[in-house]
């Protein structure tokens, strides 16, 4: 039972972790993509994408 627990966790917890990190390097890049004068859009289209995960 021990393991249906864990694989039920990383299940669940595998899309928070990956959208957690996603949001952290859009976070991240922000003002570098602004002063490297990118969209804001381009950051929004990739947390929108980032979100479906």
């Amino acid at each position: 039972m021990k393991s249906s627990r864990n694989t039920w966790h990383i299940r669940i917890g595998t899309p928070k972790l990956y959208r957690s990190v996603i949001e952290d390097v859009i976070n991240d890049v922000r003002e570098v993509f602004l002063n490297d004068s990118v969209d804001e859009q381009v950051l929004v289209e990739l947390k929108t994408v980032s979100d479906v995960y």
